[in-house]
């Protein structure tokens, strides 16, 4: 199990489980609560769950979504781990995360635990070229 590090945000995106995000992917593509429950007990090897149940998943899910739409994140996309890592290297705003990305001074193994994945996540956020 991993440890939250003292004073560290996540996203309420994070804190979602698997079955809330399923849910809320039913409802979008127009599946009935019932049928969602159906699903998500399916899902969950449960032998059933109720549509109350299923509403509720589907209406949590929704608020997060709204919240987000109304106050996004500049990490918004990125892993955890890489905006934690950004942060203990100070790079905690878009505008230096831009800024090192042209000098270079963000790249891959400039730091530890930035890899590829970390870098090309990086440069898909923040519409940075990549470096070959």
């Amino acid at each position: 199990m991993a440890l939250r590090q003292r004073g560290a945000k996540f996203s309420p995106m994070a804190k979602l489980k698997r079955r809330d995000r399923l849910a809320w992917l039913l409802r979008q593509r127009g599946y009935t609560y019932p049928a969602i429950a159906e699903r998500l007990a399916r899902f969950q090897g449960r032998p059933r769950t109720s549509s109350q149940r299923a509403s509720e998943i589907v209406k949590r899910y929704d608020r997060v979504m709204r919240r987000r739409a109304r106050d996004p994140r500049w990490y918004d996309g990125l892993r955890p781990q890489t905006v934690t890592m950004l942060k203990r290297a100070g790079y905690d705003t878009p505008e230096a995360i831009r800024a090192g990305l042209r000098d270079g001074s963000i790249r891959p193994e400039s730091m530890p635990n930035l890899g590829p994945r970390s870098y090309a996540d990086l440069c898909r956020v923040f519409g940075a070229p990549k470096l070959e």
